[in-house]
């Protein structure tokens, strides 16, 4: 098993050459879904986990939160599982 460790803009131009090859190498990749669900999604370089996530009694999509969900759906359709989420921090003015 070979893992790889890139910055984010590594990792973004490293998917766009093999996944265009149809490079063999990736099984599993972590991406992020606002910069590149839509363009994965669409060009089928993402396996649609609908019925994955919907179909196993003891996995309850419902429990991930609403905004994460709705970041790895397209067209509904699910192409990833959230294992992390990004909001904003307020800072403190004045």
């Amino acid at each position: 098993m070979v893992v790889s460790t890139m910055t984010a803009d590594q990792l973004s131009s490293t998917y766009n050459v093999k996944l265009n090859a149809s490079a063999p190498d990736i099984d599993v990749m972590m991406y992020r879904p606002l910069q590149e669900q839509l363009l994965f999604a669409r060009n089928g370089w993402l396996a649609d986990l609908t019925d994955l996530v919907s179909g196993d009694a003891e996995y309850d999509w419902a429990d991930v939160q609403e905004g994460a969900r709705e970041r790895v759906t397209t067209e509904g359709r699910v192409f990833g599982v959230p294992i992390i989420t990004e909001r904003p921090t307020p800072t403190g003015a004045g």
